[in-house]
């Protein structure tokens, strides 16, 4: 298992994962001079916040509750689509091909493919509002 744990932002992330976890999960059991915990499957370093060398650390201890916190949180839904925000990622898009920001030939074939969805659905979303 790979996980990365950097406490002024509350970030844990497991595999690859990451959530900035809400402060009803409580944190407080991480060390006020941790800074940083980083696990590679089988070691790991914590990294401080108080100048202290990083120190090597041969299993996770009191971190591994920083997996239980991951594994217990539900990260919210993502909004859903309105017109406003497709055409907002649109005009985005658009402009930035235009202002030539963007000219790879897959983020062009993304940008007509969404260009093509558009109608529907734009058309989806005014049916079910």
């Amino acid at each position: 298992m790979r996980l990365t744990i950097i406490v002024e932002d509350r970030l844990v992330s497991v595999d690859g994962v990451g959530y900035n976890l809400p402060e009803s999960i409580d944190l407080s059991w991480i060390p006020s001079d941790v800074w940083a915990v980083q696990w590679y499957d089988t070691y790991g370093e914590i990294e401080y916040n108080d100048g202290k060398l990083n120190s090597t650390i041969s299993n996770l201890g009191i971190f591994e509750q920083a997996v239980t916190a991951f594994n217990s949180y539900t990260p919210p839904e993502p909004a859903p689509d309105t017109v406003e925000t497709i055409v907002g990622t649109l005009e985005t898009r658009v402009a930035a091909l235009e202002n030539n920001e963007i000219s790879d030939d897959a983020v062009d074939t993304a940008l007509l493919t969404l260009v093509s969805s558009l109608s529907q659905r734009v058309s989806a979303l005014e049916a079910s509002q």
